[in-house]
């Protein structure tokens, strides 16, 4: 029950603090590019910028530079659809882990909103993210630290 409660938040650990991205696995695992919360941890790391300290020359890391590449082309939710599409073909243990991974991309890309808004000083922009923040109850991002 406790696990649960705190999955959604996993996105603050991602994103505010270096993360170690460990691509080997032996032979009965399936592959860290299959993985769907391998994928969800990745993005998150990706955008929060958490990848460079210890996983610079790691392969996936290398290999896909889409959320940089996407986040400087077509904004958060360029990257958000890029993650649902991507997640779409990876695998779970629990198939309902797959809506949870969903949730940490959905409450990451809508803090990055309130931020975006917020150091562009779009007053409007900002009204409109607090009022979808709010009918999505989703409040609780606002007591939530950002990087």
């Amino acid at each position: 029950a406790v696990l649960r409660q705190c999955l959604p938040h996993m996105g603050i650990l991602y994103s505010m603090f270096p993360v170690l991205v460990c691509d080997e696995v032996t032979g009965d695992v399936r592959s860290y590019n299959s993985s769907g919360w391998c994928h969800c941890e990745f993005t998150i790391a990706s955008l929060g910028k958490q990848l460079h300290q210890y996983s610079s020359d790691c392969e996936p890391v290398r290999q896909r530079s889409q959320c940089a590449h996407l986040q400087e082309g077509g904004g958060l939710q360029a990257v958000a659809d890029a993650f649902y599409a991507a997640l779409a073909l990876k695998t779970f243990v629990h198939e309902s882990d797959r809506e949870v991974a969903c949730e940490i991309i959905s409450r990451y890309a809508w803090k990055g909103r309130l931020v975006e808004a917020i150091n562009s000083k779009d007053v409007d922009g900002l009204s409109k993210v607090l009022g979808e923040i709010a009918r999505l109850q989703l409040r609780d991002l606002l007591e939530q630290p950002v990087d």
